[in-house]
């Protein structure tokens, strides 16, 4: 087992190595990989290049350093254990310690300079160098598409309603929020070619609304409070970024792809919808970010933050957050982004937590004050109930944080909860503060170490010129054989810096730099690239295109699937001129030095204990520090017009416009509709007797009655009741259709895929032949600039030279000015060793 220390200071970019108690050799391989590195740059491959320096695969190892780097250190060789490159690993941390307020603290060694007695620190291109760097942003740039609530996170990062929140499309505005730490907000708003066009002194959610529904406003610029992080630690700007589904505005959409390929000093928010995953545009983009983190390793994927958001609107009574959690980060895996830093969120719930609800005590809220409260704040309250009573809805555990963040996170959520501040409770569950601790640990780790490094080297070189200055002065004023021999140099440097045909020889040399080559080609490689990339959009349709709307899907596709190429391009190729333009820049300094060797080595003096080149690099720090400041739809509809045939053809039909309801018979049936009498016969019906004359008496007949009874009868009709009827007839209701007359004119479209394809691949290229020669030409006069501004700041430095040369001189032979300079010199040693022990001081961890 191999023992092995490993020492990191983020501040210095220094690591020290050693194995088996042995200092590593500086032709080591491994010293070669970490040397001048940030650790996150090497921390990849360093295990697998332990192993092959100690030929050992079992290690015990110390790591000294800074918290937020150990964590890096020990997850690397975690995973190479389960990567098996390793077997055994035996980690120990000592943690260093570094002054809380290191900016500060620089700030004031440097004011100290500024006011001491080397002339070299009052210089005004240090000052405006140093204040540079000391007043620089570090922007986060906020990338969604429509309706992921991209406006409502950036307003709870800045617990206020300022940005507004709309479903509809991105506007073709950009937004830039820079923290100053004031309580109110301002802005600047820009026109398109960058001018401003308004001021506004006290930015409300109204003007800002006002300004992104005015087409002539571009950008706004916007300064205000960012309240999770000082202002005096790092000035963050958060960068509302146009999404991948903006197709309004070309250069908005190269902004985007520039930031996510360029942005080495800046953070990604990339805002995805937890509850409509994948359903919008931005596979391209996703495509892109991964290509980026699989090229640049951990630091790249450090910049990416996926914030899944609108969590508050899953049930955790009926739905698995997690699983909404994995589907996300499944969703990130097809697109090739393994492991991802998800982030799940509810950012409507910070905000309403952070604004309408800020000064209530929802504990002791009656129901008439909740009556009187706004929508969003009724609604708050039940997510509040809701991410503090379900487990599931605890957010912050499936946030990809840090040990350390995971320990402070867990610190204020014991906190909240004895206090029984449901409100902090709901704010660390919902999620938006472990977004706010993953931008601090990023902010920490990366942007204010290299803020502290660069405000560091802004002045270290002028320390070492000043002290190698006064240390010759001090040298040649006491010791005569080094005063000779600074004569002897000072008078063959002269000869040469004098010399024209020198000078000439030194500015063909830089003329003959010439970047341009490498850049054309390159730009040559990745038009063939992205051409290749729009191509395949005809490769899935037929020959023929018979149907307008299959043309302008097709259209469509060619658009966007171009717009996104030139986006690339744009970004991959101002990546390759800012890379060219670094190394130029750095080439032509290391050109001017090689030309100072050769001046000391022509001039064979062995004596001196300093160089030429030592004599100027504060100005040749300061030239190094300028090189780093250095869709509509009528064209859809009228291309299909101009490429495609459309003929005309009139015909008549009828066309069914609705029912009308109708009877018909269907048959009859005997109803019965009561009853009769009807006469059936008559029969004799006995009623009495009546008195009639005796027809059989006669008038001799005494003893006869004259009258008799004689029965009475009359004849009665019979009758019987029988059931009177009636016919009915039958009826059904039938749906009849109601046609109407139509005269229709048919269009019938045909045109070739190929016509298409030349027509706006020829379109396409000419564009991005445009676009390309304008960043080339863009190139070719910056690197021509660059050039031209050393090569007149070489003949300064030329000069400069001689000025001080000419001191040393005056110091060697100069009775009592040696007097008075040793003097001066011994208290200017003394001052700056003084203030790099208390730089070393601030800088040691």
């Amino acid at each position: 087992m191999a023992t092995v220390y490993v020492k990191y200071n983020p501040y210095r970019l220094q690591t020290e190595i050693k194995i088996n108690g042995h200092p590593m050799e500086t032709d080591n391989t491994l010293y070669r990989l970490v040397k001048g590195k940030r650790l996150q740059e090497w921390i990849g491959s360093f295990p697998k290049e332990l192993k092959a320096a100690t030929n050992s695969v079992s290690f015990d190892l110390t790591f000294y350093g800074m918290e937020m780097d150990w964590e890096d250190f020990k997850e690397a060789f975690q995973q190479a254990k389960e990567a098996k490159i390793i077997n055994e690993v035996s980690l120990t941390f000592e943690e260093g310690r570094s002054s809380e307020d290191i900016t500060n603290k620089i700030v004031t060694v440097f004011n100290d300079l500024r006011h001491g007695p080397v002339e070299a620190f009052k210089d005004e291109r240090l000052l405006r160098a140093f204040e540079n760097i000391r007043t620089a942003v570090f922007p986060i740039n906020v990338v969604a598409t429509m309706s992921s609530g991209k406006s409502t996170l950036i307003n709870a990062l800045l617990s206020y309603e300022l940005m507004p929140s709309k479903n509809e499309a991105c506007t073709a505005t950009i937004t830039e929020i820079t923290d100053t730490d004031k309580n109110f907000f301002q802005a600047i708003a820009y026109n398109t070619e960058n001018e401003p066009i308004e001021r506004i002194e006290l930015l409300t959610y109204e003007e800002m609304d006002r300004l992104n529904s005015d087409d002539n406003v571009q950008r706004i610029a916007v300064d205000g409070d960012i309240p999770f992080i000082d202002a005096n630690d790092i000035a963050l700007r958060l960068v509302d970024t146009p999404g991948p589904n903006n197709s309004q505005n070309q250069a908005h959409k190269n902004t985007t792809y520039s930031a996510i390929k360029n942005g080495s000093n800046n953070l990604i928010l990339y805002v995805l919808n937890g509850t409509q995953m994948g359903i919008n545009d931005d596979a391209t983009l996703l495509d892109y970010v991964a290509k980026q983190i699989q090229e640049g390793g951990k630091q790249v994927r450090d910049r990416f933050l996926f914030v899944v958001n609108k969590m508050d609107g899953f049930d955790p009574q009926k739905e698995g957050i997690e699983k909404a959690i994995n589907a996300a980060k499944k969703y990130l895996n097809d697109h090739g982004i393994d492991d991802p830093q998800i982030f799940p969120c509810s950012a409507y719930t910070a905000l309403n937590i952070r604004t309408h609800l800020k000064d209530i005590d929802v504990r002791t809220l009656t129901w008439e004050q909740m009556k009187k409260l706004p929508y969003a704040a009724k609604d708050t309250l039940t997510n509040i109930e809701k991410f503090n009573e379900f487990e599931s809805m605890h957010l912050e555990k499936y946030s990809v944080l840090s040990p350390s963040a995971k320990r402070n996170i867990d610190f204020q959520l014991n906190q909240a909860l004895e206090a029984e501040d449901t409100k902090q409770q709901a704010l660390i569950h919902c999620g938006i503060l472990s977004i706010e601790a993953a931008i601090i640990a990023y902010v920490k780790k990366y942007a204010q170490t290299r803020k502290v490094k660069d405000l560091v080297d802004s002045f270290q070189e002028v320390m070492t010129t000043s002290q190698v200055l006064a240390k010759a002065k001090t040298t040649v004023a006491e010791n005569e054989e080094m005063a000779k021999a600074c004569a002897q140099r000072a008078e063959a440097i002269a000869v040469r810096i004098g010399d024209g045909e020198e000078a000439k020889k030194f500015k063909e040399r830089i003329a003959a730099f010439n970047p341009m080559d490498k850049i054309n080609a390159e730009a040559t490689r990745l038009q063939y690239e992205v051409e290749d990339e729009v191509n395949r959009i005809f490769h899935h349709y037929d020959d023929t295109i018979t149907n307008k709307s299959d043309a302008k899907r097709m259209l469509n596709q060619f658009r966007d699937a171009s717009q996104n190429c030139m986006a690339k391009l744009s970004a991959e190729l101002e990546s390759v001129i800012n890379k060219e333009l670094v190394e130029t820049g750095e080439a032509l300094l290391w050109e001017y030095q090689e030309k100072l060797t050769h001046f000391d080595d022509a001039a064979a003096v062995e004596d001196l204990d300093f160089h030429t080149a030592d004599l100027v690099k504060d100005a040749l720090q300061t030239m190094r520090a300028s090189i780093e400041e250095w869709r509509s739809d009528s064209f859809l509809d009228a291309k299909i017009e101009e490429i495609g045939t459309t003929t005309t053809e009139t015909k008549t039909y009828y066309e069914k416009v609705g029912q009308k309801a109708e009877e018909i018979a269907t048959g009859t049936h005997e109803e019965k509709i009561g009853t009769e009498q009807v006469k059936t016969g008559s029969h004799v019906e006995w009623v009495g007797t009546k008195k009639v004359k005796n027809k059989n008496k006669s008038w001799w007949q005494v003893w006869k009655s004259s009258e008799i009874e004689e029965d009475v009868y009359i004849t009665v009709d019979d009758y019987e009741e029988r059931d009177v009827y009636k016919t009915v007839t039958d009826y059904k209701t039938i749906m009849r259709d109601i046609f109407e007359e139509r005269t229709e004119v048919t269009e019938k479209y045909e045109a070739h895929k190929d016509e298409i394809q030349t027509a706006f691949v020829s379109l396409y290229r000419m564009k991005l032949d445009d676009g390309i020669q304008k960043s080339l030409e863009y190139a070719g006069n910056q690197i021509e600039d660059m050039k031209q501004q050393f090569s007149d700041s070489f003949d300064e430095l030329d000069k400069l030279i001689k000025e001080k040369y000419e001191e040393l001189e005056s110091c060697a032979n100069d009775q009592q000015k040696k007097e008075e300079e040793l003097a001066q010199n011994r208290k200017i040693l003394e001052w700056i060793e003084a203030n790099k022990k208390e730089m070393d001081a601030i800088l040691d961890i």
